[in-house]
């Protein structure tokens, strides 16, 4: 139960700064954008976890985890390093290594936190490969829902300054092509490394 609250809470966090970031129309198009990668890859997950199935439950709070607790430390330390970053570089060279170095190394931690707390913490349920792969992939999916939320509802937003509705659309659909179609099975791959690492 306390684990839920904090994921509810993150959540509610999450929500709030992306909402301060983006406006609602964004938020709104960026949210129903994001909706739509996760269907085939919550079924190409269910599909590798269909011999021994994961209970539900744990592979909603892997997403939960994801979408919540994984996305809210990456954006707490992700720009806190990107300031202090920019304080000892310069804003450009700060946002790079923040993009190259910081992120991939937060997220992927952030992100495997929650497989290697699953492994300490239900070792009898966590029966192999397959078990680290797909936790990880569930928690990956839920991570990468809640980055596209904020990378399409960007879009939008820079596409209707430039070129009003009409651009906002263009734009988001360029970033959709680019993120839920060409690869959204990005952040799942990554994460799944460290379920196959931990397994």
């Amino acid at each position: 139960i306390a684990l839920l609250v904090l994921l509810g809470v993150a959540g509610l966090v999450v929500i709030r700064i992306l909402k301060g970031e983006l406006g609602e129309q964004a938020l709104g198009v960026g949210s129903a954008l994001a909706l739509l990668p996760v269907v085939p890859v919550t079924f190409a997950l269910l599909w590798l976890d269909r011999w021994e199935p994961e209970p539900t439950r744990y592979l909603l709070l892997a997403f939960a985890w994801g979408a919540t607790g994984a996305a809210l430390i990456a954006i707490i330390i992700n720009s806190a390093l990107n300031v202090a970053l920019g304080m000892i570089y310069d804003p450009t060279t700060g946002d790079d290594i923040t993009a190259v170095v910081v992120a991939p190394v937060v997220e992927e931690a952030a992100k495997g936190a929650f497989v290697v707390a699953f492994w300490l913490l239900r070792r009898d349920e966590f029966d192999g490969i397959v078990d680290g792969i797909v936790l990880a992939g569930f928690c990956a999916l839920g991570f990468a829902f809640t980055e596209n939320v904020l990378y399409f509802g960007r879009a939008y937003l820079e596409g209707v300054a430039s070129s009003g509705a009409e651009g906002g659309v263009v734009l988001s659909a360029g970033t959709f092509l680019v993120r839920g179609i060409f690869s959204p099975f990005a952040h799942p791959l990554f994460t799944a490394m460290i379920g196959l690492g931990v397994a």
